[in-house]
C-alpha cells in the first residue's frame, strides 16, 4: 500500500515493523495489522503528515498497544495530528473525543478496543484518502517505490542501474 497512499517504502515498512511488533500479543492477523499500518498512514495524510514525519507517533502507538492498556501520553501522541482518526475512534467507543482522552489519560482503554476502532475506521479513512488529489511530490514517491522495486527484483541489478544512473544524469544535464 506504499504506492496507494503515495509514502515511500522504507517509511511504510518502518510503520508496519512497529504496529505488528506492537500488536504481536493481540491476536490480530497479518491482514488485520497491515489494515491499521495503511489506516494510521492515510489518518496522517489527510492531514499533511507523511509517514516519516510520522514514524515518532505510530511508535508511540505501537509501544502504548504493546502494554494492554492504551495510556495518555502514547495515544494522545498518536492522533493529535488525525482529527478524522481519534472522532472515528471515539465513534467506535461510543464516547466524544474529549472523554476518550480522559479515558486513555486514566489507563482505561485496552489495546483491543483501540485496536478494533482502528479497523472499524478503516474504510472511511480510505475513503476520505481516495478523494484527495495526488501532488507532484505524491507521484515523485509512487516512481521512486516503482524504481526501487525494480532494481530490488532485476537480476541484473549492476547493468539495470548502470543503464537506469546514465539515463537520469543525462535528463539531469538539461536542466542545467
Amino acid at each position: 500500500f506504499a504506492q496507494k497512499t503515495a509514502q515511500p517504502l522504507d517509511a511504510v515498512d518502518d510503520a508496519y515493523v512497529r504496529i505488528a511488533s506492537g500488536t504481536k500479543n493481540l491476536n490480530l492477523s497479518q491482514q488485520q495489522q497491515l489494515d491499521i499500518t495503511q489506516t494510521l498512514i492515510e489518518a496522517y495524510k489527510l492531514n499533511g503528515v507523511g509517514a516519516q514525519e510520522a514514524s515518532g507517533q505510530i511508535a508511540a502507538l505501537a509501544k502504548s498497544l504493546s502494554e494492554g492498556t492504551v495510556t495518555g501520553k502514547g495515544f494522545v501522541s498518536a492522533i493529535e495530528n488525525t482529527p478524522q482518526l481519534a472522532d472515528a475512534i471515539a465513534q467506535s467507543l461510543g464516547v466524544t473525543r474529549a472523554e476518550m482522552l480522559e479515558l486513555a489519560k486514566a489507563g482505561k482503554l485496552s489495546a483491543d478496543e483501540i485496536t478494533t476502532a482502528i479497523l472499524s475506521a478503516k474504510d472511511a479513512i480510505d475513503k476520505a484518502s481516495a478523494a484527495m488529489p495526488d501532488s507532484v511530490k505524491e507521484a515523485i514517491t509512487r516512481l521512486n517505490n516503482s524504481f526501487e522495486s525494480f532494481v530490488g527484483q532485476s537480476a541484473k541489478v549492476g547493468t539495470a542501474a548502470g543503464t537506469i544512473r546514465e539515463a537520469i544524469d543525462g535528463i539531469g544535464s538539461n536542466f542545467d
